[in-house]
């Protein structure tokens, strides 16, 4: 004898019912669906996920997306969404909107990809952003999502180049040989007394504010019809003294993760090939150390 049993299926999608929300509906048999509850506050693309907190299982959190890339964590039941916390978070800051995640992955990763909006040469105008995995973690405000790219991205590596552990003195910068525009750059420093921490790419420079705790990636930006440069902010805090990068420099777009993704930022690329025969890291405003500096060279995905 064969037994039916009935699968409520979720769907959240925007509806303007009173406002802008995030609105839940169940269904049976995917053609009939029945509206539950609303979540005011959210608006399109919006995407529900389930993570485990530090990768424990037994301890998962609901969080619920939208397309301005700020979220919320907290418990489902399977009909309405119920926030741990007043207001909501972000993890993604800079050029970047109406993200989609993929679900079932063979082994239970949550990715990412999002929408850039930049301009770019060519017969085509904007792109997707690297892929990047999605988790939970704690954190000393809370519960947090962290955004850091996929690892495959190390399969596209040609070349490495590496520099020794050093001070980082004031203003004297270390210097990295590279023969590629295209990289994915590792860089770990204690900030010491430094007062800024400037990592020196293709075409602009990554900015951290020691005492300001701010990262600031340079934003092509729109001003009455023109571009002009601009710094796109996110904050973020030493841990234990030490802040971590990973920069993804391609042409088009220039992601930074910092601290494994505690922060992620989308940006501008240069637009162009670069001829580029080093990068570099100094300290201004005093002294730092150097923990890791690395820059892989990447080839490209296209065959």
């Amino acid at each position: 004898m064969r037994r039916l049993v009935a699968v409520m299926l979720v769907m959240v999608v925007y509806d303007e019912k009173e406002g802008k929300n995030a609105a839940f509906y169940t269904s049976t048999n995917l053609k009939d669906w029945t509206e539950q509850s609303h979540l005011p506050g959210y608006f399109e693309c919006t995407d529900l996920i389930k993570l485990p907190v530090d990768g424990d299982a037994n301890n998962p959190r609901w969080v619920v997306y939208a397309a301005d890339a700020r979220y919320a964590v907290g418990q489902f039941d399977g009909t309405k969404f119920t926030p741990e916390h007043e207001s909501k978070y972000q993890v993604h800051f800079g050029a970047y909107y109406a993200a989609q995640t993929f679900d079932n992955s063979s082994d239970g990763r949550r990715i990412q990809i999002g929408w850039v909006q930049v301009r770019a040469p060519g017969p085509y105008n904007q792109h997707f952003s690297f892929p990047h995995c999605l988790t939970l973690h704690k954190t000393g405000d809370g519960i947090r999502m962290f955004a850091a790219p996929i690892k495959e991205i190390e399969t596209l590596r040609s070349k490495t180049n590496k520099a020794e552990p050093q001070k980082l003195v004031a203003g004297k910068p270390v210097d990295l040989p590279v023969g590629s525009d295209l990289l994915d750059i590792r860089l770990t420093v204690e900030v010491g007394n430094a007062g800024n921490i400037e990592l020196n790419i293709p075409g602009e420079t990554i900015k951290y504010d020691v005492q300001g705790r701010m990262l600031d990636v340079p934003m092509q930006m729109s001003e009455v019809g023109r571009r002009v440069k601009g710094y796109q902010g996110a904050p973020l805090t030493p841990v234990d003294g030490i802040i971590k990068l990973q920069v993804l420099v391609d042409r088009s777009l220039v992601e930074v993760a910092g601290n494994d993704g505690r922060v992620y930022i989308t940006s501008t690329g240069p637009g162009r090939k670069m001829d580029v025969a080093k990068i570099s890291v100094t300290a201004t405003g005093g002294d730092a150390k150097l923990v890791e500096f690395e820059a892989h060279e990447l080839n490209s995905i296209w065959k």
